[in-house]
């Protein structure tokens, strides 16, 4: 058992795969993204991935975003509406999207709120902008792959893999 401090502010929830946990915090005005060793809590790396947003006191929850882990790469969304793909081991930003400037999709109030999930050799998240709503990326490139067509109101779920009884991956 062990305990770590200086993750930064905020509530966040954390990924676990090969030996390392993945969380992120605020910390001087800024959005980080951690790796923890998960035997000894050690901090392995941290990245700056965006500005600090605003939270409520009382509405905080609203905000929770979840670094999702798929082998050497860890794709996170910040509350600014960045999302970014960064090296495992390293921590080193291999590509960035704007859920703003790339969807076109409004900062929500308490800020954005995505839980990127992989497909095969896809990543489907939910910017809910003017232009895509929901979107399918090439995982290693970041490239956008044809996507779902705009919707007049944000979505408020992220997305999930729902396979029919009996079928196989």
């Amino acid at each position: 058992m062990w305990k770590t401090v200086g993750l930064g502010e905020g509530i966040a929830s954390v990924s676990a795969a090969g030996g390392r946990i993945f969380t992120v915090g605020y910390h001087e005005g800024h959005e980080f993204l951690s790796a923890l060793d998960e035997q000894s809590g050690e901090r392995l790396w941290i990245q700056r991935i965006g500005p600090q947003v605003g939270e409520s006191s009382l509405m905080r929850w609203l905000g929770q975003r979840t670094p999702t882990v798929d082998g050497d790469r860890v794709y996170v969304i910040t509350a600014y509406g960045e999302l970014s793909c960064h090296n495992v081991a390293s921590g080193e930003p291999l590509w960035k999207k704007s859920y703003r400037e790339d969807f076109g999709a409004k900062k929500p109030i308490f800020g954005f709120c995505d839980h990127p999930l992989v497909d095969g050799d896809r990543l489907i998240c939910t910017p809910g902008g003017t232009l895509i709503t929901m979107v399918a990326l090439d995982k290693v490139t970041g490239q956008t792959l044809p996507s779902a067509s705009p919707a007049t109101t944000v979505p408020r779920a992220r997305p999930i893999l729902w396979l029919p009884v009996g079928a196989c991956i």
